[in-house]
């Protein structure tokens, strides 16, 4: 069932298309971040003596031997968050998708929502390790600075994805028994 009466077609929606705009383009940086940080990885073996070099002078003293590791964590753990932030993005952008088409109310995007919403909770778990790695390297050069605290806000986001999943899947539920019916 379409949300439109029969034989109307769907009228476009420029916030709609915005939203499909910037989740289009998050999906872009998220990926070529996922990109440079797996790039980076085996670049680190020509790059990594002469950034040393400069981080030690920056810290005033020698830095330790596993800092490699300290740096390659880093980039893996980027690496992970952009693929998490890609398929958050990809998966928002195709319930968009059904809304700009008129029916948003299906199955699928109850499905949709809820992975979001495990997204959202996985990214937030990542924060653990990404913040204790950044900020021990953060510590020891003296020179970057994470913010990797737990955020409220991640978890607010979260709980409201699956909710609005249980909404989506009730109104589906709801929308299929009318059809049957009707």
């Amino acid at each position: 069932m379409n949300l439109f009466r029969h034989g109307d077609r769907p009228r476009r929606d420029w916030l709609l298309d915005v939203v499909r705009l910037l989740l289009s383009v998050m999906m872009v940086l998220s990926l070529a971040a996922c990109l440079a940080a797996i790039i980076a990885l085996p670049l680190m073996t020509v790059w990594w003596e002469p950034a040393r070099l400069a981080l030690e002078e920056r810290a005033s003293r020698p830095l330790p031997d596993n800092l490699t590791y300290l740096v390659a964590g880093c980039l893996v753990l980027g690496a992970i968050a952009s693929i998490l932030a890609f398929r958050f993005f990809a998966v928002g952008r195709r319930i968009v998708d059904t809304v700009t088409q008129g029916d948003p109310f299906i199955p699928e995007n109850a499905v949709r929502l809820r992975e979001m919403g495990w997204l959202a909770v996985i990214t937030q778990l990542l924060a653990f390790p990404a913040s204790w790695l950044t900020g021990w390297l953060a510590h020891v050069t003296h020179s970057l600075y994470f913010d990797g605290r737990f955020s409220l806000g991640a978890i607010l986001l979260a709980l409201v994805l699956f909710v609005l999943a249980r909404i989506f899947r009730i109104g589906a539920e709801m929308r299929e028994d009318l059809d049957g019916t009707v």
